[in-house]
């Protein structure tokens, strides 16, 4: 009975190890995934704020002349087009504080916004002919971040997991089987 109880304690090193292991590997996880979370949400935010910027130094130039021409088939394309962008969700343009065109649902609530101001440069004097108002929903920005976090979790799970199974594997051949027999020769 002695030597049963013997050879059932004889890995509590072992078993140790990988209760540490796994602790080590839960937290790791956890870790990884907020700072990949974090780095997804700072890229996403960049993006919006990447075709906030592109639309102002693109497409509000000639937006700006559409504007002053009255051109409506132009504004219509333009501001179409700005509301065909991935991110935007309501895009509007106001003239004289009028809403001349909109696209999209204006959103009360849970948005990023912008407000471009439309200037005519009429020959080096710069005439103020209306505003171009942009929408992006942050329930959108934050459903692309929640899609990516399950993947994220599972992804950094198992990678974590298979080293924690690769280091419990060395530190079971390398140390433990011979502090195991260390033991069994002192005993």
């Amino acid at each position: 009975e002695r030597v049963v109880m013997i050879s059932k304690d004889r890995n509590v090193l072992g078993r140790r190890i990988l209760r540490h292991s796994i602790l080590i590997a839960l937290i790791t996880t956890v870790v990884l995934s907020l700072v990949q979370v974090w780095l997804d949400y700072q890229s996403i935010v960049g993006s919006v704020d990447s075709t906030f910027s592109h639309v102002k130094e693109i497409q509000a130039e000639g937006l700006a002349t559409a504007l002053w021409n009255y051109s409506m088939p132009e504004i219509k394309a333009i501001s179409n087009g700005i509301f065909n962008h991935p991110d935007i969700s309501y895009v509007e343009v106001r003239e004289n504080g009028k809403v001349i065109i909109s696209h999209g649902t204006r959103l009360d609530s849970g948005f990023m916004d912008k407000v471009i101001e439309l200037d005519y440069d009429d020959g080096g004097s710069v005439i103020h002919v209306g505003t171009l108002y942009l929408q992006v929903s942050s329930t959108e920005v934050y459903s692309g971040i929640a899609k990516n976090v399950a993947r994220i979790l599972i992804y950094q799970a198992v990678f974590v997991l298979v080293m924690t199974v690769i280091f419990q594997i060395l530190i079971n051949r390398r140390i433990t089987r011979f502090l195991v027999r260390a033991v069994d020769e002192l005993n």
